[in-house]
């Protein structure tokens, strides 16, 4: 999470989407991340031209004309488990869902179901790394940190563009 990183400055472009605006920044380590609780703390400075690309991106993707973000992604705000875990997210397909007991079993340790939750909900990186394609057992939503609306709507944008 955002709150690991020691925050000296963080700079921000904003990516549209139809149910918000969404910031996608560079923090200390280089590291996307998108964190919309820090917005008031004067932490921001104008987007480097080097987030342009992730903008890019992450519009066509809600335009439903991006099944795969290609970009280079800094995993050093997470590690062991949880790192194992968001790289198994990471692998989840567009358009597909897994649960958080499949994500515990490919990170190494099917018992750590709570664990993947965890890591879910620390990802520094949503969208991008998809934990929003991560559901209970039962199929059921679970948790999300941008808010239960927000992951069915990127399920439901993911879904129709299978149509």
């Amino acid at each position: 999470m955002l709150r690991s990183l020691q925050l000296l400055s963080l700079f921000l472009t904003p990516a549209k989407t139809r149910a918000a605006t969404l910031y996608a920044g560079l923090g200390e380590g280089s590291s996307l991340c998108e964190e919309k609780r820090y917005l008031n703390l004067g932490y921001w400075a104008n987007a480097p031209a080097r987030l342009d690309e992730v903008r890019r991106q992450l519009d066509l993707y809600f335009e439903g004309q991006l099944r795969e973000f290609d970009l280079a992604l800094d995993w050093q705000l997470s590690n062991g488990f949880r790192r194992r875990a968001l790289r198994a997210i990471d692998r989840i397909p567009y358009g597909k869902t897994r649960s958080y007991t499949e994500i515990a079993r490919s990170a190494g340790n099917e018992r750590a179901v709570r664990a993947a939750g965890t890591a879910c909900g620390s990802n520094p990186i949503p969208i991008v790394v998809p934990c929003h394609r991560v559901l209970r057992s039962g199929g059921g939503l679970g948790g999300y940190g941008g808010g239960l609306p927000m992951k069915e709507a990127l399920l439901e944008l993911e879904r129709a563009d299978k149509r």
